[in-house]
Order: structure tokens, then sequence, then C-alpha cells
């Protein structure tokens, strides 16, 4: 994978492609963590079709800053769209590579996302777990947390059913 010091302020970097869109997403390499993390407005997850969502979040802290956000799964692309003056072909044997189903943490706070400076994220590259997720699937019964249109039900404010309105025609 070509790197570069960039996007990072002095700190190497890579891009890398996410989901079925295959945005480019740029990521300082980080030989503390173990985590592939992403602004959420640089890939945009509604798009990707390939997207599978968890029930896991994540939450990292540095020296410098840190985040906290969801795990969805998608598929990560390496090599793609690289222009033939930044990246020959002779320099990877395999051209275009796709590791699939692979985890990745979205972090939707703007002030979070300065921990990554000019880049997109943060590609951790240890190989086991350094940064520990955490699983949410049981928080809801758990904590007895209400679903909204339950709430609305409960307080009266809506009835049990769903309905479509549909603008009339001026000549109808």
């Amino acid at each position: 994978m070509p790197i570069t010091n960039v996007f990072g302020q002095g700190d190497y970097s890579v891009t890398l492609h996410l989901g079925s869109e295959k945005s480019p997403v740029n990521l300082l390499l980080d030989s503390g963590s173990s985590t592939l993390v992403v602004k959420s407005t640089t890939y945009q997850a509604t798009l990707d079709k390939e997207l599978t969502p968890s029930t896991a979040v994540q939450e990292v802290n540095y020296g410098v800053g840190g985040w906290n956000g969801p795990v969805i799964f998608t598929r990560i692309n390496i090599h793609e769209h690289c222009h033939k003056s930044e990246h020959p072909q002779s320099i990877a044997k395999n051209p275009s590579m796709n590791l699939s189903n692979a985890p990745v943490a979205l972090v939707h706070s703007v002030k979070q996302s300065k921990t990554f400076g000019d880049a997109d994220g943060i590609l951790g590259l240890a190989y086991h777990h350094l940064n520990k997720s955490f699983d949410f699937s049981y928080y809801f019964t758990e904590y007895d947390v209400m679903p909204y249109f339950t709430l609305l039900e409960e307080q009266q404010l809506n009835v049990d059913k769903f309905a479509k309105q549909e603008k009339e025609h001026a000549g109808a």
C-alpha cells in the first residue's frame, strides 16, 4: 500500500476504499491500536449496499483526544482507483484486493473527528485486540429503553396504525 505524510501533518497515512461505493478514505497509520475508524462525513454509510450493522460500539482515548462510535461491517478495497502516476501497477502484486465483512468504527462527532487531523480516520496496525468493543445488544432490554412509537402510543399521541397521506390534485 502506498503511504504519504500529506494528510497526517507529518504522520503517515494510506488511502483505502470503503463499501459498495468505494468511498476513498485517508487513514493515519497507528502502530499502537487495532481499530479502523473513519469520520461518518467521509464514508457515507447510508449509500453502502454491503453495510452490515452491529450492536458493538468502540471508544478509544489518546493523549490528544479520542472518539467513540458504532461498529459496522463492510468491504474494504485496497489499490482501487489509484492513479498510475501515484501508484504504478508494478508496485502491487494484486492491483485490487478486497477484504469482505471488515469491522469499521464510525465517528459522528465533529469534535472527536478532530483527533484525526486532516485525515479521515485511523488504521490500527496491531494484530490483536488492543481496542475493545462493547456489545449493546442487551442495553435496551436491560435498561428498559422505550421505543419511540411505543411512547407515542402510551401517551395516546397516535393510533396503533400507519397511514399515507396523498395530496389531492386541483382538477380532481
